[in-house]
């Protein structure tokens, strides 16, 4: 559903007739650095919640302790370009903070539906045409803005980007509460496989 849905091949009702265009990314989205922004929190990216403060990341993090003068600031909606990812390498923020300065913080240009966006840098068909323009992603090279700017991004009418952002928005949510209730049915079946294993439950002939 995805891919057809991010690649115009399927267009919903009433968009049929409206122009699906693609555009340089550097013509939707633009690199900012702004930096020397004092007591912010620190963010980190990852690729399954996005970018996150630091302290909400379960594994140990070496916090800097020098000055974080050089560090980039981040708002609510932007992305952010993350290193060495080989599931796209973009990822979306929910909260303000300073990231790394290896880092680089993408900004709309033109009106965009976020969601939307956030879904598509995940696509089969983004991360295809990235791997494509990146000679060597998968061997740690760094996504640059350079190679990101070159890319051709969907850019349909905004209200299409609406719309298919809550179709899939729709989906992932759907996908979750069954993933949610496998996971309680695999806990049930652990816990009665014991009980018949050990007699604790006892099988009538």
């Amino acid at each position: 559903m995805i891919q057809v849905l991010f690649t115009g091949k399927k267009r919903l009702l009433g968009f049929e007739n409206r122009e699906w265009i693609k555009l340089n990314a550097n013509l939707i989205f633009k690199s900012v650095s702004n930096k020397n922004n004092g007591a912010e929190q620190l963010l980190s990216a990852t690729q399954e919640f996005g970018i996150i403060p630091r302290n909400m990341l379960e594994a140990r993090v070496t916090m800097p302790s020098g000055d974080t003068g050089s560090f980039k600031l981040v708002n609510k909606s932007d992305f952010v370009i993350s290193l060495r990812s080989f599931q796209g390498g973009i990822e979306y923020s929910n909260y303000r903070g300073l990231v790394s300065p290896a880092y680089t913080v993408l900004k709309p240009i033109l009106p965009i539906v976020d969601e939307f966006y956030k879904h598509y840098f995940k696509s089969y068909d983004f991360i295809g045409h990235l791997a494509v323009a990146v000679i060597g992603i998968r061997d740690g090279k760094q996504v640059s803005y350079e190679d990101f700017s070159l890319l051709k991004l969907p850019y349909p009418d905004v209200g299409e980007q609406k719309a298919i952002a809550e179709i899939i928005e729709k989906a992932v949510y759907e996908v979750n509460l069954y993933e949610k209730k496998l996971a309680q049915l695999q806990l049930e079946k652990k816990g009665l496989m014991q009980k018949l294993l050990t007699g604790e439950i006892r099988v009538k002939n």
